[in-house]
């Protein structure tokens, strides 16, 4: 009984290690990488249905620091990402945009 519960301990104290461990450095670098709901825009104001849309994103850095990052689109109805990770660099005090077609 007491190498199960030590085998379970080190199951479960293994992988939050490594996830504590995977912290970006961004955080770390103490700056922030902000969007928000007017910085997000489409190439179209009408939708339909299997014809591309591009979507734009505007990052904005209000740190001290230049920051890198990732920005992932998401569809939250089909719970699905839109394209591929986008990486993002942005100079301190500045904006970056990338966008997802």
């Amino acid at each position: 009984m007491e190498t199960t519960k030590k085998i379970l301990i080190k199951s479960i104290l293994f992988p939050l290690i490594i996830a504590m461990l995977s912290i970006p450095t961004a955080i770390a670098a103490g700056g922030d990488l902000f969007l928000t709901e007017g910085n997000v825009s489409f190439s179209t104001g009408t939708f339909v249905e299997n014809t591309p849309a591009t979507i734009y994103v505007i990052a904005s850095n209000n740190s001290g620091n230049d920051l890198l990052g990732t920005i992932q689109i998401w569809d939250n109805t089909y719970d699905r990402q839109i394209g591929s990770d986008q990486p993002i660099s942005v100079i301190s005090g500045s904006t970056d945009t990338i966008f997802v077609t």
